[in-house]
């Protein structure tokens, strides 16, 4: 046998080990060097929410390096980032994620120990905040807010507090229940609401986009009373009732940018009584003009009177009646279309 090429032969194969032997250990981690990852989500505001992150090195006696961050960077988290050794504290950043789904981030970091370089990945999950108490946002056209601080996923009651500029309060909401009427006065810009340090909503007033202030007038002629109901393009649909104490009612709904009319055939002593959802109602009479040529028909099924004479002239009372009435009917209407619906974000 030819013991020279015997010994190239071991000698080839002991190279092709060591080597091996040698990419093993900068492509494998040692057991006990990895990195610690860790998230923890906050609450969603808004549709988004901050991951806050940690990072901690397993070695008390070396310091790593970072190679990678997946995705990346993170402010406070990058690639060629020292990590300090495990007692000498961690890296932490913050990453901000659109949307209620986990967020994963995947490290690499990098160790030389002995001359010989260790890698090793790890990742952690963050989620949002499933504990976080919500806040409703009511805008007014006065540009005031009505803030509604609702704790129905509570387990437990929260203090949450309402903050802007020149305002604060702070109330206590039961376990499952909501607390509303809180205003925050027109002007005190950026509102927030916080749960003892963690912010849970945000809010800056915006024009809800119905404050048009509708108009009604009502006129009596001497055939009928007329309501005329007139609301503007950056009105909010209004559903009123008029009720008569003699014949049948009718209901109308005004669209923004509409005006309709309502009319009762007039009769003597007929009132009109005007309603709606949320309102006060309000009773309207038809007065008889002046220049009429002929008298006031009875109510329907009373019997006719005498003969009486004409009446002629300006018709003066029926002018300031609709006049007197017209801010009444407009109050009305006003008030419904204050009526809004309440935001809530969390």
């Amino acid at each position: 046998m030819n013991r020279s090429k015997l010994r190239r032969s071991i000698a080839v194969v002991g190279a092709a080990v060591l080597g091996l032997m040698t990419a093993v250990a900068v492509s494998s981690p040692a057991s006990a060097h990895h990195p610690v990852v860790s998230g923890k989500g906050g609450c969603v505001i808004d549709g988004k929410w901050e991951a806050t992150w940690t990072v901690i090195n397993s070695e008390q006696d070396l310091e790593g390096k970072i190679v990678a961050v997946e995705p990346g960077p993170i402010e406070g988290i990058a690639v060629d980032a020292t990590l300090p050794k495990a007692g000498d504290g961690p890296l932490t950043g913050t990453q901000t994620v659109t949307g209620e789904d986990a967020v994963t981030l995947k490290v690499t970091v990098r160790w030389l120990r002995n001359g010989r370089v260790i890698e090793a990945t790890k990742q952690g999950v963050a989620k949002p905040s499933k504990k976080c108490a919500a806040a409703g946002f009511e805008p007014e056209c006065d540009g005031s807010v009505v803030v509604t601080l609702d704790n129905t996923k509570g387990k437990k009651a929260t203090r949450l507090t309402v903050a802007a500029k020149d305002f604060e309060e702070t109330q206590e909401v039961p376990a499952g229940e909501t607390k509303t009427g809180i205003v925050v006065p027109a002007g005190a810009g950026e509102i927030t609401v916080s749960q003892g340090e963690k912010v849970v909503a945000k809010y800056t007033w915006v024009s809800p986009g119905d404050c048009g202030e509708p108009k009604g007038e009502v006129e009596s002629t001497c055939d009928e009373l007329i309501f005329t109901l007139e609301n503007p393009e950056d009105g909010r649909a209004i559903t009123a009732t008029f009720t008569p104490n003699t014949g049948e009612a009718q209901t109308v709904t005004v669209a923004p940018g509409e005006t309709k009319q309502v009319k009762f055939p007039a009769s003597e002593g007929l009132e009109v009584v005007v309603s709606s959802e949320g309102a006060d109602d309000a009773t309207f009479a038809w007065e008889q003009p002046e220049d009429c040529e002929t008298p006031p028909p009875p109510p329907p099924g009373a019997g006719g009177g005498g003969p009486e004479l004409p009446v002629t002239g300006v018709a003066a009372g029926g002018i300031a009646g609709g006049a007197l009435v017209l801010l009444a009917i407009g109050a009305v209407l006003f008030f419904v279309a204050r009526r809004r619906r309440t935001t809530f974000t969390a």
